[in-house]
């Protein structure tokens, strides 16, 4: 209610400035479970919406289904993804990817970025992991 009646508004008035330049987007980035406001984001005008960690319950399925078609998703990675082993990072990847990429839309992250106690080697087993889903194989 304190959404819909205070910052929806301006949301609004947001979305519509920047439209009216043409061709431009505008990106919401906000961290929690903002699941009950989704449709208000939706409706204010909102392109695109991260970072989506599944670890705060943004279930990325139901987002997909219900509102792929009208905003761009991005994240999909939970915020303590690169601490899994290899064997989790991978099904983890396949999961977020059976559920957000068809019909695109969805570009994929990492919840909090990638942290700067990511080695070198974790780095390389992530990028040989995507290399074939980005057609790099």
């Amino acid at each position: 209610a304190v959404y819909r009646e205070f910052i929806k508004p301006w949301h609004v008035a947001l979305n519509r400035l920047v439209h009216a330049y043409g061709g431009r987007f505008c990106h919401l980035h906000s961290h929690g479970n903002i699941m009950p406001i989704v449709p208000d984001l939706v409706e204010a005008g909102f392109d695109l919406l991260n970072p989506l960690d599944p670890t705060d319950g943004m279930d990325l399925a139901a987002l997909k289904s219900r509102f792929g078609h009208r905003l761009t998703l991005v994240g999909g990675l939970p915020k303590y993804f690169f601490t899994l082993t290899p064997e989790a990072m991978s099904a983890t990847l396949s999961d977020t990817l059976a559920a957000c990429s068809p019909g695109g839309g969805f570009i994929l992250m990492e919840a909090s970025g990638v942290p700067d106690t990511v080695t070198r080697q974790t780095w390389r087993q992530f990028m040989a992991m995507i290399a074939p889903l980005r057609g790099r194989a």
